[in-house]
């Protein structure tokens, strides 16, 4: 194998977590061919299947309560507040999530994080 799958995997999802599709990498300067030809097959084999990974969980929950006002007021309603610990390890697609269900009040969204571990 040119590249081990586990290698394939955190590369495809390191793109999902700088909320990237297959597209939008293949066109990065430097993208790497094998793993935008994998994330292509990989996006179309997820999307015939009606099948979601975990990134798709948080790309697709943000997409859904952009889309559906009526949805995202509901669960603002519901948690006024959303309180984060290690925030730090947030990435993109989380705090996307996050800002859209803490937003609606001021001081919706809070974060708690560690020092450095280095």
């Amino acid at each position: 194998l040119e590249h081990k799958p586990t290698w394939l995997q955190a590369h495809i999802s390191s793109a999902k977590n700088a909320m990237l599709g297959p597209r939008e990498y293949a066109r990065l300067p430097g993208a790497d061919a094998t793993v935008a030809r994998v994330f292509s097959r990989y996006d179309e084999l997820l999307r015939r299947r009606n099948c979601v990974d975990f990134d798709d969980m948080l790309l697709l929950t943000s997409e859904l309560l952009r889309r559906c006002p009526g949805a995202l007021e509901k669960y603002q309603a519901r948690w006024r507040h959303v309180l984060v610990d290690e925030f730090q390890d947030v990435n993109g697609p989380q705090y996307q999530l996050l800002a859209l269900l803490g937003g609606a009040s001021p001081g919706g969204l809070g974060g708690v994080g560690g020092i450095s571990r280095g």
